[in-house]
């Protein structure tokens, strides 16, 4: 998910200078499709490793007096395939709508880390003051505030599930599929719609930041709780 993510910031890195962003918009392609094709080549790069190793590890499962579950492997690879995928998709949302290389990635890490932070302040503050509330589920209440702990605690649940196959696999498939498919969507909805540069300043979608500075805001003021109380 890490290296898909980097291909899409390196893959998009026109857009936050003027001349790269004049020179590939000036291609006889339109945006939708150099979004995708170069969201795909990223994406693909990134996959190839999986395929290398997955490859590797059926053709020894195959051989003789070796024991190997092909099928395990074949449910692993996909949830690999899922959870870049979605994890790649998600990173496009603020790299489309970041108007600096500066701003994409302070965008992106106080979301990613901010959402965990802000479901974990809000679960100890339910604990102190509702009765009879517990912690059991944190798990469900951070895989809905971040798609990455989504993704962290659905493989864990595969894993801890090894070699029994549940229902609920699809339903990670279906869900991660669906979502990366939206996103992508409303990227391309986005992107479409990104102002071209004026002045040598980017454009940049102001809601990235209000959605950013409300998750830090939250978060800056159970510190400051903290310490005053």
């Amino acid at each position: 998910s890490l290296a898909a993510i980097f291909m899409n910031f390196i893959n998009f890195s026109y857009l936050y200078t003027k001349k790269s962003s004049d020179v590939f918009h000036a291609l006889p392609l339109t945006r939708c499709e150099l979004l995708f094709s170069r969201f795909f080549a990223g994406y693909v790069f990134s996959v190839i490793p999986m395929i290398l190793i997955y490859g590797s590890a059926a053709l020894i499962g195959l051989m003789p007096r070796v024991e190997g579950d092909l099928g395990f492997l074949g449910i692993a690879f996909c949830y690999n395939l899922c959870i870049t995928l979605f994890s790649s998709a998600v990173s496009m949302i603020f790299i489309i709508s970041a108007g600096t290389a500066l701003d994409m990635v302070l965008s992106l890490g106080s979301y990613g880390f901010g959402s965990i932070l802000m479901g974990a302040i809000v679960l100890t503050i339910c604990d102190e003051v509702l009765v009879g509330y517990g912690n059991d589920n944190i798990r469900d209440v951070l895989s809905v505030l971040s798609p990455f702990i989504y993704c962290g605690y659905s493989l864990l649940d595969f894993c801890e599930s090894i070699p029994e196959f549940k229902p609920r696999y699809l339903g990670f498939f279906a869900v991660s599929l669906l979502l990366s498919v939206a996103i992508m969507a409303l990227c391309a909805w986005l992107y479409k719609r990104r102002k071209a540069e004026k002045a040598g300043d980017s454009y940049a979608y102001r809601f990235v930041y209000v959605i950013c500075g409300i998750i830090l805001s939250f978060i800056g003021a159970f510190g400051l709780g903290i310490i005053f109380g």
